[in-house]
């Protein structure tokens, strides 16, 4: 066994720098190793020996040692774990790059059925291959290395606008309600979503062990919930229906509260009907209606309002739609649910913002 290198201690260990420097430097650090090897190296500039370093550190002398002489040696970038190597890739680099091909084509291009890669087929594909063994853990570690991610594409219509059609629109509507709000309108976003009763289980604390369990009713029944939200507002109506007389009552009753109104919405018949740009045309130009690109509800930043309502009161059994009332609008009120600011695009900058105000119109 080879002997041991002996570390030198007080000022002849690390002369270029002093003890201040290195308490320095370890107030700098958070807490971890590197800290703990800076404050092993302040210890053994004041000549303190390595097993009573060891004892106050709460490590092992023979780690203590090997800590002060890599400082010792290598200076105090050392302080850090040198990155481990990790076995070497089964693949050579002409296989990777083959992958790679394997990957970006398809399964199907590879004579498989389905369309998307999984790591039990991708695998499969390797072993035939390659005639290399992976496990569906190792090969996802593989693939995250060379760049790749298990996730869901995200469904989109045909004829859905492209991205620079919604980029596009989104710096029209921006212009657009930047000189409506100068004029003295309201800059609102009108939206409708269902909320069934029907609770879906909620992540939360509980006690370990049995078995937790939520009421639910499995009703396919459900209630529309209609808002409008603004800079700081919302205004939100339940309703049994969502026609265009329900979108009619909405408009009405927050163009009487705020006098005038620019309003986003998407093309949804009910929002589209007759009645409805009548009410508008006929309001002397105070009611202003704009619609989104058809297949783009990501365009109306109510959108997230809704999500933070359902997960707000998910897991929760009302048994009846006038309790669910109550709770959502408990739950806005004393901000347990926030209400969502405008997205950039809608909302100026230079503008004041004011508080929280949540308001139910009318309940079904």
């Amino acid at each position: 066994m080879p002997k041991a290198v002996k570390v030198k201690k007080g000022a002849e260990y690390l002369p270029e720098h002093d003890s201040a420097d290195l308490e320095r430097m370890r107030d700098m650090l958070p807490t971890g190793k590197p800290r703990l090897r800076v404050q092993a190296a302040i210890l053994r500039k004041k000549g303190m020996s390595i097993e009573k370093i060891g004892a106050a550190l709460g490590e092992n002398p023979s780690t203590i040692h090997n800590w002060l002489l890599r400082l010792a040696e290598g200076g105090l970038c050392h302080i850090y774990d040198r990155p481990g190597t990790g076995r070497p890739c089964k693949l050579a680099d002409d296989e990777l790059l083959m992958l790679e091909l394997f990957i970006c084509n398809g399964p199907q291009a590879c004579g498989y059925a389905r369309d998307n890669w999984t790591s039990g087929l991708l695998a499969h594909q390797i072993m035939t291959c390659f005639g290399e063994k992976y496990s569906a853990s190792g090969l996802l570690d593989l693939v995250s290395r060379m760049g790749y991610s298990v996730r869901k594409p995200q469904p989109v219509p045909y004829n859905s606008a492209s991205p620079e059609e919604q980029a596009e629109f989104r710096e029209a509507t921006r212009r657009d309600q930047m000189e409506h709000r100068k004029r003295g309108y309201k800059v609102l976003c009108f939206d409708a979503c269902a909320k069934a009763d029907s609770p879906a289980a909620r992540r939360g604390i509980r006690a370990r062990g049995g078995s937790d369990t939520v009421s639910t009713n499995h009703s396919k029944k459900s209630i529309q919930m209609l808002g409008m939200l603004g800079d700081g507002t919302l205004d939100l109506m339940f309703s049994k229906t969502y026609n265009s007389d329900d979108t009619k009552r909405m408009i009405r009753h927050v163009h009487k509260k705020y006098e005038k109104i620019y309003c986003l919405m998407d093309n949804a018949g009910s929002n589209t009907a007759a009645d409805v740009l009548k009410y508008a045309a006929g309001s002397g130009g105070e009611v202003v209606l704009r619609y989104t690109l058809p297949h783009t509800p990501q365009l109306n930043p109510i959108e997230p309002q809704w999500a933070a309502i359902k997960g707000g009161v998910g897991g929760t059994y009302f048994g009846d739609f006038g309790s669910m009332q109550i709770c959502i609008t408990k739950a806005l009120e004393n901000g347990e649910i926030p209400v969502v600011r405008l997205q950039e695009y809608l909302t100026d900058p230079a503008s004041p913002r004011g508080g929280t105000s949540v308001e139910v119109i009318c309940a079904a």
